[in-house]
């Protein structure tokens, strides 16, 4: 082997590629030791996250050279399954996967934390598909919607209130935006005396809150 060349990788630097494959420079051609300097290289893309990454052909010269094409794992779609409330632009703003780009699973893994963080979903998966045509991926995002609105009830007794009620509204994806609001609402019969009479003094508090 006289020296190697690599084509077709973008994400990795070619010397970070190469520092895997000189060290068989000036060795006979062996298909076993290029095999498992194949694989350190898969290796080193799956550990920076490129999972998708391979190498595709290799090809050697008649003076020795050893010509290795590279196939990073090319982004064809992002899909989005199972937003039946949330808006699709809520959804995708939440994913920084693009069509055209190199995979990333440490992205993905982000992209979903992201969404789960929103409270709308109780599962987000992925699936990856090869495109057989093109050679590329389309990644399908699963959502798992859940119940994002909750009622809470309460009664009780305290000495500024009186008997007292309550009732509040949560809704962490208030129309399908990803919008958090909260209404809250008491009312009392008064004042709770010490010889436990109450001044009729009715007590009545609301509270709403929003977050975009």
């Amino acid at each position: 082997i006289t020296g190697f060349t690599l084509t077709g990788n973008t994400v990795l630097a070619q010397g970070e590629l190469l520092n895997i494959l000189q060290p068989l420079e000036g060795m006979p051609q062996n298909i076993l030791t290029i095999n498992n300097a194949i694989e350190q290289i898969q290796e080193l893309y799956s550990i920076k996250g490129y999972i998708l990454s391979r190498v595709t052909a290799v090809q050697d010269d008649p003076d020795g050279v050893v010509n290795l094409k590279v196939d990073e794992g090319i982004i064809q779609d992002v899909v989005v399954n199972g937003n039946n409330k949330t808006k699709d632009f809520i959804v995708k703003r939440n994913i920084t996967l693009e069509p055209g780009t190199i995979y990333n699973e440490n992205t993905t893994r982000n992209d979903i934390l992201r969404l789960m963080g929103t409270q709308a979903y109780g599962d987000v998966t992925r699936d990856i598909q090869m495109d057989p045509e093109t050679g590329q991926y389309v990644v399908t995002v699963n959502l798992e919607e859940q119940r994002t609105g909750k009622v809470s009830l309460g009664v009780g007794v305290d000495s500024s209130s009186g008997f007292f009620g309550s009732v509040g509204f949560e809704e962490n994806n208030f129309r399908g935006l990803g919008q958090k609001l909260g209404l809250n609402f008491m009312a009392g019969t008064g004042i709770l005396m010490s010889d436990q009479s109450i001044l009729r003094r009715p007590n009545y508090q609301a509270e709403v809150t929003f977050l975009e």
